[in-house]
């Protein structure tokens, strides 16, 4: 694997700032939640303490919810995977980045950055050495305890490794291809959408995509996304490999939206002024929207309606009675 990041360093998504540079009002937002457990400091041989020391956390893109991250603590020896929601993140699996050991003791990746880029993440570790020391024999001991780690966690298939070489008695910092995430044998589907729709795969309801990540079984598979609110059906495609993890984006149709009322009456559907009355058929994206109406005389209304596929959504600008003059 060749060393992707020492040739072109990738800007991290999303960075974890300190609290002064933070703008005012950011530092007034409340907490975001945070579903499951953030994992830090390994606590025995199969468990972890909670996360204290997060160096940074990366999304496969930088708008919109759900997003897949991958976190990385300092005193782990690997990263975590991170469902990003709109205030809250759901606490995924762990990858494991390096094996390396001291004195029977794991040593830290300790994780210097993450980013993301054409369907991968990148984590770059600056191994978990003590600190330089004045004495050439304990320098000596500690430049041997752990070469420097960068890691690639991609959605496409890894090539299969090669076969292991015995260990030269000094071998330079090498890249080290991550090992693949989720659990044995899975892949791992993340599906967004502007609407919330139900998957179901052979027939069976796995989940929506309000669930971010979703465990599927390895194969060739044809999903049917469903929104029986919106009179929305759709398939996909997709061949998954074991420990792939991959995200789509629904295409949606658009919907038409039918607007009656008095002439010259102004109308705004998501903020976008689409002319006044009469009008003929606006079409507009599926989901539910936003229709303003304004009128000289009598003023302004604002109402939500439902805009689904297939048969138009007909509103009417209606105001309440005016103020007697």
């Amino acid at each position: 694997m060749k060393h992707m990041l020492i040739n072109r360093w990738l800007p991290v998504c999303v960075c974890l700032l300190a609290a002064p540079l933070l703008p005012a009002n950011a530092q007034d937002l409340p907490p975001w939640k945070v579903d499951g457990k953030l994992l830090g400091k390994a606590d025995g041989a199969s468990d972890f303490k909670k996360s204290e020391d997060v160096s940074g956390i990366a999304c496969d893109r930088s708008s919109g919810f759900p997003r897949l991250c991958i976190l990385a603590d300092d005193e782990t020896q690997g990263a975590q995977i991170v469902i990003l929601k709109d205030g809250e993140l759901i606490a995924g699996d762990f990858i494991k980045l390096t094996d390396a050991q001291h004195a029977n003791k794991p040593l830290e990746l300790d994780a210097e950055g993450i980013a993301f880029e054409n369907g991968s993440f990148y984590v770059i570790g600056s191994h978990g050495r003590p600190r330089h020391n004045d004495d050439p024999a304990k320098e000596a001991a500690s430049n041997a305890k752990a070469p420097e780690v960068t890691a690639e966690i991609t959605s496409r298939r890894q090539p299969a490794p090669r076969t292991p070489q015995a260990a030269a008695p000094a071998p330079p910092p090498a890249a080290t291809a991550a090992p693949q995430a989720g659990l044995s044998g899975s892949a791992m589907l993340t599906v967004f959408s502007r609407i919330p729709l139900d998957i179901h795969l052979d027939g069976k309801r796995i989940g929506t995509t309000d669930d971010g990540q979703l465990l599927v079984p390895p194969g060739a598979h044809r999903f049917e996304l469903v929104s029986r609110r919106y009179n929305y059906r759709g398939e996909v495609s997709m061949s998954l490999q074991p420990g792939q993890m991959i995200t789509h984006t629904v295409s949606l149709p658009a919907g038409v939206l039918r607007v009656r009322g008095a002439a010259g009456t102004e109308v705004w559907v998501e903020g976008e002024h689409v002319g006044a009355l009469p009008l003929a058929d606006v079409s507009v994206p599926i989901g539910t929207r936003e229709v303003v109406f304004r009128h000289p005389q009598q003023g302004e209304r604002r109402q939500m309606i439902e805009v689904g596929a297939g048969a138009p959504a007909e509103v009417t600008a209606t105001f309440g009675v005016p103020a007697a003059g």
